[in-house]
């Protein structure tokens, strides 16, 4: 009866935030609650960040007949450490069958497989394009992991035990979540203290403990850090860095302790780090007072996901902090943030974060501001003038675009991984040398662009695979074209074509220098963009190369070329501007692009 009670609970908090999306973007309408919940879970698990939007999000979705049960496929954006595939199914649902979800898991995994060794045919359109454009714009997938979320809440004898046959079965590359594992991370995220109110431990011995100052270390029962965990969740780690940072390894090893040497646990691990802002002992239990785990979340899931007999114990770093230190700006105070970074060695700090505070960035914030646009350097939350697509754009946005278009370099995987090296000529001339109204420009031509790629019948089917990988090369090609309309009459620049990297740095400087990237908005400028992306994307620069090369393969019975493949070759950009320098000089183009410079 208690867990019906509960999964009524959870149902009714369910329904409500979904309501709250519709409330926050009107064009979720029409949209179906079982897409809603996909959406809903994605956005806290992997955008929570300022700068995703709900549109960000559904570009992921690929849910439709012939999806080889995959509702959602995309590169965690969050993770640093490796290039992840997420390959996400859900259920919104009042009801759940583990033998099903067993074999959907499985169809998933064979779906990957297929796709992997370029099998689409059984698959619908959306799952393909998404699966190319990732193989596109990531030079290499270094691990997969699959999440089956479901809203429905089992007993907990169950749900111990189907989550033992997954981890079994699948170590931990496949994940179940439950809807009351996924409402205690939502809670968790929202909740802008990151503290549980109060809780308890056991330990090993009647107040045993090393104390260090107002703060001590003590042995914890890893059976009531269980029972702790069952309790709150993820809500435990609402200080942590990061909640819990999958490592097959360290995962293994954890786990066979667990089950084969329970004994050795206090010396094999490091334990965990607790902040809080009192706590108490009387005999073998210790009281926690507004606290968070800061440090062991990888260690209290496998403790959580691990079945075992003998209790053991681990060590536990207590450290009590005030809670008004940890909302203090003041650098001298001793904050839960402050240790949990020193701590936390599995969580190095992004590149990114170190450069945000930068003269250069805080410069390019303010002149983007000018010209209506929120840049967002540290997470912030996009203002509301500000939500419009046009109107706000994130450092790694700004970057990449950077990288692509006014550096020229449009054939990059995954986004520059020198992008933020001080010492790398790329970051300085991206973030500091580059006319920051060429960013506002760039930002809406892109914009454009991902509005074409969901548009259909806009070029021939054998084109359509170049129109959904060929954005970045796209975004470069008009900046070029932006470059001669302005320049053409007093330079030499497009009397030969660049061939290798060194010959487009005179181009780049010029880049740099121009005042806007199209002059004129006609009343039909999304249409005067669309049929430009059409003529560049077809004749005027990469269709004829593409289509010879894949000619040629089909004729030697050489490997099959596809546009992913194609185009991740750095050097066929030369060969498009070739073609459209060529173009350009013989005036073909010059319709429509005189309606936009």
């Amino acid at each position: 009866m208690a867990t019906q009670k509960k999964d009524e609970q959870v149902r009714t908090q369910f329904e409500q935030l979904i309501m709250n999306i519709k409330g926050e973007e009107p064009g979720l309408d029409g949209v179906g609650d079982s897409k809603l919940f996909t959406i809903l879970c994605l956005k806290y698990f992997f955008f929570f960040d300022s700068q995703y939007t709900y549109s960000d999000i559904i570009e992921h979705l690929v849910d439709a007949s012939n999806d080889g049960s995959i509702d959602a496929l995309f590169v965690d954006p969050e993770n640093d450490e490796e290039t992840t595939l997420i390959v996400v199914q859900s259920k919104y649902s009042k009801s759940y069958d583990h033998t099903r979800a067993k074999g959907e898991i499985d169809e998933m995994n064979e779906t990957i497989k297929n796709l992997n060794h370029q099998n689409y045919s059984k698959y619908n359109n959306l799952l393909k394009n998404q699966f190319l454009s990732i193989k596109h714009s990531f030079d290499n997938v270094k691990s997969t992991k699959y999440l089956y979320l479901t809203s429905f809440v089992p007993k907990q004898k169950q749900k111990m035990k189907y989550n033992k046959e997954i981890n079994e079965k699948y170590n931990s590359d496949v994940e179940i979540w439950f809807g009351d594992d996924i409402i205690s991370f939502i809670e968790a995220e929202n909740d802008k203290t990151g503290r549980v109110k109060s809780g308890s431990l056991d330990i090993d011995s009647p107040n045993n403990k090393l104390e260090y100052e107002e703060s001590c270390i003590v042995n914890i029962s890893a059976k009531s850090l269980k029972t702790l965990y069952e309790t709150y969740k993820r809500s435990l780690f609402g200080l942590n860095l990061r909640y819990y940072i999958r490592n097959k390894t360290v995962d293994s090893g954890i786990s066979n302790t667990i089950k084969n040497t329970p004994s050795q646990f206090w010396y094999l691990n490091n334990g965990i780090v607790i902040s809080c802002e009192n706590y108490h002992i009387s005999g073998r239990v210790l009281k926690l007072t507004n606290f968070s785990i800061i440090n062991g979340g990888q260690t209290t899931d496998r403790i959580f996901n691990n079945d075992f007999d003998e209790d053991f114990y681990l060590l536990c770093k207590l450290i009590k902090v005030d809670f008004d230190s940890d909302s203090s700006n003041d650098d001298s105070l001793l904050s839960s943030r402050k240790i949990a970074i020193a701590s936390n060695s599995q969580k190095p700090i992004k590149q990114k974060n170190l450069v945000s505070n930068r003269s250069e960035q805080v410069k390019l914030k303010a002149e983007l501001k000018r010209y209506g646009i929120q840049y967002i350097t540290k997470g912030e939350s996009i203002e509301k003038q500000y939500k419009d697509p046009n109107k706000h754009i994130s450092l790694d946005q700004l970057g990449k675009l950077g990288y692509a278009a006014i550096m020229q370099v449009p054939s990059s995987r995954s986004g520059a991984s020198n992008l933020y090296n001080l010492d790398d000529r790329y970051y300085y001339g991206i973030f500091k040398d580059t006319n920051s109204r060429l960013y506002a420009d760039l930002l809406i031509i892109d914009n454009y662009y991902k509005t074409y790629q969901k548009t259909r019948n806009t070029i021939s089917p054998e084109l359509e695979g170049i129109k959904n990988n060929a954005r970045t090369y796209i975004l470069a090609l008009v900046v070029m074209i932006a470059l001669y309309k302005k320049r053409k009459e007093n330079t030499n620049l497009f009397k030969s074509t660049p061939r290798s990297e060194d010959d487009l740095h005179p181009y780049i400087d010029e880049i740099q220098k121009l005042d806007s990237l199209f002059t004129k908005h006609p009343s039909d400028e999304k249409v005067c963009f669309f049929k430009l992306f059409a003529e560049l994307c077809g004749d005027a620069a990469i269709g004829p190369k593409y289509e010879v090369e894949k000619a040629i393969a089909e004729r030697t019975g050489a490997k099959e070329i596809n546009p992913s493949n194609y185009l991740k070759s750095k050097n066929v950009y030369y060969t498009f501007l070739e073609r459209l320098f060529g173009v350009l000089n013989s005036g073909k183009l010059d319709i429509i692009i005189n309606q936009l410079w």
